[in-house]
């Protein structure tokens, strides 16, 4: 009824023979009671006594009753550990009639003993006990199909809607065997046995199992990193005051995966990977840490430079030592990704070392919609490479080592589909979006560029910008900023993001072929943001600047909204918002602002309460609440705002949009 041998049976599994004498290797938990029937290959049935069972790594080590002069033929067993990505073949005989054979790669190496390797073929109860093989059929491990099966306790939990991770078993390698049962293999083994003396692999044995998915792992795992997220649970005693200078604790809070993509420590991920150590703009939150491990090297601290929900993409930076740098990915192209390519994924799922899938192209130019993220995901390559939890954020590599896509989502074990957003989308997102200075929250000069032949030259300027007072122009070459050479638009990006606001930086131009050097004043970053939203430029004015101006508008803000003529509110602002310049065209005909005024607040419609008064905090505040997923929208809408101009307070309808966050 099971032909495929899918389903557990108890008491049922397959095993190796290790040596001519009998012993055989199984599954511990198949022979709990003791003693075993063991059908050889070819039809011969044997009894069998447990000699030794090990708990740990669930092997048991048996001792067939084979008549006078009977042997059995050993398998040969390897001695020279893994090779992440080698092939390998995964074979089992539960029945005893034929045997049932998995192919995929060695995904991972768990711990340096060699006690679980990580492998992606079908690892299942069909095989628990057999033979994980390599290219050259040589023994490198044991199948552990585990004391319970893991579809049967997730059906348990979850019925129909169960959804499992697959391709990712472990096996028990034949080293960690050898040392689990030195002594029973040392009295039953003879010396010419490899399973007790394993002889040096052979030129052609090395060569078989050097594939280019094994090179290809070899050339690009620098690059691949584990993401672990971690919050601050320390607890302060607000009472003591050296509390500021305990210990802090940190606990983690998820794990994933990044590739690094340039050797400065720039790096890329999913959003969904960083999300919890944000806030909504992108910048980190205090109480967490963002931790990123290179492939069998060191720990650094992250810090998030920018993320794009609606990509599922987030731009990191590696904290570095001065001069230090890191490897990088070489960026492919996935524009020229064949249907069918071999393709490999490679991830932190578990919060383990980086593993690799391996897989090929399903389809391309693919959209699904992910439960929990922020739109339907677009530029899609589908691949039958298994993706589960962990891998979002690294990278699916050619086999060449380029990326070509970076993992993103993935199907359970009924579903075995794996996506990665296209690395072409990716590249134009890094450069077009997640390095521009509003996404960065750096100062702003107005302006964008772009890398052609060789050189940093500017896209556009905005009129309404710092760079178009200073009189930077369209298709100026950027030769230096702030006395930093600028070579591509990256560094032009991140050499910004390091200068303060509103204090003069030289820009080199070089335009037509003669070189200008001009001065401009970035803008703070919300600033910059609410002129692109409403073509006001505005400021924080605080109450210290102007006491009696800004308790008049507050008195008199509570008077007009609440209907009590001679009432004051119970609280003064720290700060008001002041518009400095209104620019032409940016608001409808006819609106009623002007330099000078004071935004106080915002009335929003609710549905069960009528109208609700939002007072503005700040211009970070202002920012916010226009940027607001709920209420705004990214063509601009009317909002009607309470101002004060003099003694007057009135309500104008003002128009604002969200920006692309």
């Amino acid at each position: 009824d099971d032909p495929g041998a899918v389903v557990r049976r108890s008491g049922l599994g397959s095993g190796v023979v290790l040596s001519a004498r009998g012993l055989v290797v199984c599954n511990a938990h198949v022979v709990a009671g003791g003693s075993a029937r063991v059908r050889t290959g070819d039809g011969r049935t044997f009894a069998a006594r447990v000699q030794k069972r090990h708990a740990g790594t669930n092997l048991a080590l048996l001792q067939l009753e084979l008549p006078a002069g009977a042997s059995l033929p050993p398998i040969v067993c390897a001695d020279d550990g893994v090779l992440l990505g080698e092939r390998v073949l995964a074979i089992g005989n539960p029945l005893g009639a034929s045997p049932v054979v998995s192919a995929g790669v060695v995904s991972a190496q768990r711990d340096r003993e060699g006690g679980r390797i990580q492998a992606d073929p079908n690892l299942g109860n069909q095989n628990g006990g057999g033979a994980v093989v390599d290219a050259a059929g040589r023994l490198l491990g044991i199948v552990d199909a585990g004391a319970v099966d893991a579809i049967d306790v997730q059906y348990a939990m979850r019925g129909d809607r169960v959804s499992t991770e697959t391709n990712l078993s472990t096996f028990v390698g034949v080293a960690r065997l050898r040392s689990v049962f030195a002594k029973e293999l040392a009295a039953g083994a003879t010396d010419t046995e490899s399973i007790g003396q394993p002889a040096p692999a052979t030129a052609a044995q090395t060569a078989l199992r050097q594939s280019p998915l094994v090179a290809m792992v070899q050339k690009a795992s620098g690059a691949m990193l584990n993401i672990e997220l971690k919050r601050d649970v320390t607890k302060v005693d607000e009472d003591d005051p050296f509390a500021s200078m305990a210990e802090r604790k940190f606990v983690t809070m998820g794990f994933g995966s990044g590739v690094v993509i340039d050797r400065s420590g720039l790096a890329i991920s999913n959003w969904h990977v960083v999300d919890e150590a944000t806030n909504p703009d992108g910048s980190s939150r205090p109480d967490h840490a963002v931790y990123a491990s290179v492939f069998g090297g060191k720990t650094y601290k992250v810090r998030v430079l920018s993320i794009s929900r609606e990509d599922d993409l987030s731009l990191l930076q590696l904290e570095l030592a001065p001069g230090e740098e890191v490897h990088a990915v070489e960026l492919g192209s996935s524009e020229q990704l064949r249907i069918g390519q071999e393709v490999a994924a490679i991830g932190n799922p578990h919060g383990k070392a980086n593993s690799i899938t391996f897989g090929v192209v399903s389809a391309k130019d693919q959209g699904i919609n992910v439960r929990g993220r922020w739109a339907k995901l677009e530029h899609l390559i589908e691949t039958d490479a298994a993706i589960n939890g962990g891998n979002s954020g690294g990278a699916l590599l050619d086999m060449n080592g380029r990326l070509v896509g970076i993992n993103s989502a993935g199907g359970g074990t009924f579903n075995n589909k794996g996506y990665a957003i296209a690395v072409d989308h990716v590249r134009q997102q890094i450069l077009g979006l997640l390095l521009q200075a509003y996404k960065l929250r750096s100062p702003d000069l107005g302006m964008r560029v772009m890398d052609d032949a060789g050189a940093v030259v500017v896209l556009d300027v905005d009129p309404r910008g710092p760079a178009a007072r200073a009189g930077v122009m369209a298709g100026d070459r950027v030769a230096a900023l702030a006395g930093t050479p600028i070579t591509w638009s990256p560094g032009f990006a991140l050499t910004l993001m390091q200068q303060p606001a509103n204090a003069p930086l030289e820009l080199r131009l070089l335009r037509k072929g003669e070189a200008k050097t001009v001065q401009a004043t970035p803008l703070p970053a919300p600033v910059w943001a609410v002129v692109r939203q409403s073509g006001l430029l505005v400021r924080d004015l605080a109450y210290a600047e102007a006491p009696e101006r800004v308790r008049a508008a507050a008195i008199a803000l509570h008077r007009a909204t609440s209907g009590d003529r001679t009432g004051e509110p119970q609280q003064i602002q720290e700060r008001m918002v002041v518009v400095d310049r209104v620019f032409a065209g940016e608001q409808p005909e006819g609106t009623d602002v002007q330099a000078g005024d004071l935004l106080l607040a915002v009335e929003l419609r609710s549905a069960g309460d009528g109208a609700v008064l939002r007072r503005i905090a700040d211009l970070v505040a202002l920012r916010d609440l226009w940027n607001d997923r709920e209420l705004g929208t990214y063509e601009g809408q009317k909002w009607k705002v309470w101002i004060a101009r003099g003694d007057d307070v009135r309500a104008v309808e003002l128009v604002a949009k969200r920006l692309f966050w």
